[in-house]
């Protein structure tokens, strides 16, 4: 899969699952660098050989400078609709503060971010959206949680589904939070039910401090 020059395709991946229902999973592929704004490259399995990515679907960034596709998650339907989602993280967006949109129709005509069912916006340049992970159902209740990190926010934040609307991090649920400086949520993952409990778990890591942290999910 193969960009524009100085677009910075791959920047971000992920795979979204089976969006279109043909039984094959699709793709996505953050460009940060196209145009002025970012975009991402929504790419339709079955995939084979060479293919340039710009004949495929294209979500683009809102403003000069977003770089939209710095971060990508998928496969997961976190509006509960029946369709597997996309979130596209955008860290340089909204004065530096940072976005985040979850796209829930990847099916329909030519998706925008103006179509997104959820958007989180950062505050007090976090550059929220540096980093995303769908990280499973914390509470098990059944709703499928995400998390954010912002890499001037020392500090990551977790969403509990379902949920819609414009947010902010004020919203979150709760925060994972470091020392000034710290890079805590440089990476985010969802760890699965490493201890039998029931609950999945979440790994967040400080490159910062050269530290990882294992939170454990339980009832709210």
């Amino acid at each position: 899969l193969t960009g524009a020059a100085g677009d910075s395709a791959g920047e971000a991946v992920a795979n979204l699952g089976d969006v279109d229902g043909d039984g094959i999973d699709d793709l996505a592929v953050g460009a940060p660098g196209h145009g002025a704004a970012g975009a991402v490259y929504l790419v339709f399995g079955p995939v084979g050989g060479a293919q340039a990515l710009e004949d495929s679907e294209r979500i683009d960034g809102d403003s000069a400078g977003d770089r939209l596709g710095n971060a990508l998650a998928g496969g997961a339907d976190l509006d509960e609709d029946g369709h597997l989602d996309l979130i596209l993280g955008s860290s340089a967006a909204n004065g530096e503060r940072g976005r985040v949109w979850v796209l829930t129709d990847l099916m329909g005509a030519s998706p925008t971010l103006a179509d997104a069912a959820v958007r989180i916006d950062g505050s007090s340049f976090d550059r929220l959206g540096q980093t995303l992970a769908v990280v499973g159902d914390l509470d098990a209740d059944g709703h499928l949680e995400f998390a954010v990190g912002g890499d001037q926010a020392d500090e990551a934040f977790l969403f509990y589904g379902p949920m819609g609307g414009v947010l902010g991090v004020i919203d979150a649920q709760a925060r994972m939070t470091g020392s000034e400086g710290d890079e805590i949520g440089g990476a985010l993952a969802g760890a699965g039910d490493i201890d039998g409990d029931g609950y999945d778990e979440l790994l967040v890591s400080d490159p910062d401090v050269s530290e990882a942290y294992l939170y454990y999910g339980g009832r709210r």
